[in-house]
C-alpha cells in the first residue's frame, strides 16, 4: 500500500497508512519502527500543511510513545497536538491532550504543571457540558492537592467529582473517586491514625491506589462520614446497574461502617 500511495502521490491517504502503521508497531513491534513510521506522517503533513489530521497524529504518536515508557518523549507529542488543535481552535481535541498531559506530568512529579493542565481542562470541558469530562478533571485536581498536603481542598475536588459522575451516569468512576475521597477526609480531619499510615508510605496517592484493600485500614477509626454520605447516594443511583452495584458494595472499608441491615439490603439487591 505505502509503494502504491507513493506512486500515485495520494499523500492523504499516505498519510493516514503511515499513521496507522505507526499505531500497530507500538503494540506488535518496537518502538523505533512505531517511530519511524510516525516521523515520516509528520513530515508529510507538516509539508502539506495538514494541521487537522496532524495534531490527531501527535496523539497518536504520544500514545504509542507512553506504551513504551517514554514518557518526556510522549509529552513532547501532547504538547504539539495541544499547540495545533488550539490553533485550529479544536477544543475536543485541546481537552483530549491536556487531559493526557495532566496525567504524564502527574507521573513525572511535575506537581504544578500537572495542576495547570487539570484546570485548563476543566474550563475546556465545562465550556462543552461534559459531565463525565468534568468528573475526569476534577478527579485529577483532587488528586494533584492530595500529594500536595492540600488535603481540604482536595476532598473539596473529589465531592465535586462525584457529584460530577452521577450526572454523567459513571458509577464505577465515582467508585474511585469515593477511595480518594476517604483518604482526602481523614486527612484533612488531622485522623492521627490514618496520618501515620500514610506517613510510613510517603506518597498519599500511591497508599490510595495500591493498598485500598490493605489490613492497614483496619487500624483507622474514622472521623468523617462525608464518603459515608456520598456511598449511599451512589448505591441509590446504581439500583437500575447490577455490575455497578456490585462494585461499589467492594468498597469495604466503607460498607463495614454501615449497619448490617442495610449492608444485607444492598447485597440483595446486587
Amino acid at each position: 500500500c505505502l509503494d502504491q500511495f507513493r506512486k500515485s502521490d495520494d499523500r492523504k491517504r499516505l498519510g493516514w497508512t503511515l499513521a496507522q502503521l505507526g499505531r500497530v508497531a507500538a503494540i506488535t513491534d518496537s518502538f523505533s519502527v512505531s517511530q519511524m513510521y510516525f516521523e515520516e506522517c509528520v513530515g508529510l503533513m507538516t509539508r502539506d500543511g495538514q494541521r487537522e489530521a496532524l495534531a490527531t497524529v501527535h496523539l497518536q504518536f504520544g500514545q504509542a510513545a507512553e506504551r513504551h515508557k517514554k514518557t518526556r518523549f510522549a509529552a513532547r507529542q501532547y504538547s504539539e497536538c495541544l499547540r495545533l488543535a488550539r490553533a485550529i481552535g479544536d477544543e475536543k481535541l485541546q481537552s483530549k491532550a491536556l487531559d493526557l498531559m495532566t496525567e504524564i506530568m502527574f507521573a513525572l512529579g511535575e506537581k504544578e504543571m500537572s495542576r495547570d493542565y487539570a484546570a485548563l481542562n476543566l474550563e475546556i470541558r465545562m465550556r462543552l457540558s461534559d459531565e463525565r469530562g468534568v468528573a475526569g478533571a476534577k478527579f485529577q485536581l483532587g488528586r494533584v492537592a492530595t500529594v500536595r498536603g492540600e488535603f481540604a481542598v482536595a476532598r473539596d475536588r473529589f465531592v465535586e467529582c462525584i457529584e460530577a459522575s452521577l450526572a454523567a451516569g459513571k458509577l464505577m468512576n465515582a467508585g474511585t473517586a469515593l477511595k480518594h475521597l476517604t483518604f482526602a477526609c481523614e486527612l484533612a480531619a488531622c485522623n492521627p491514625d490514618m496520618t501515620d499510615v500514610i506517613r510510613s508510605f510517603g506518597d498519599p496517592d500511591h497508599f490510595i491506589v495500591r493498598h485500598w484493600d490493605s489490613e492497614l485500614l483496619n487500624q483507622i477509626k474514622p472521623l468523617d462520614d462525608t464518603p459515608l454520605v456520598w456511598l449511599r447516594k451512589c448505591l441509590v443511583m446504581s439500583e437500575s446497574s447490577p455490575e455497578a452495584l456490585r462494585d461499589l458494595l467492594k468498597l469495604n472499608f466503607l460498607t463495614s461502617r454501615m449497619p448490617e441491615s442495610e449492608r444485607e439490603k444492598w447485597a440483595s439487591r446486587a
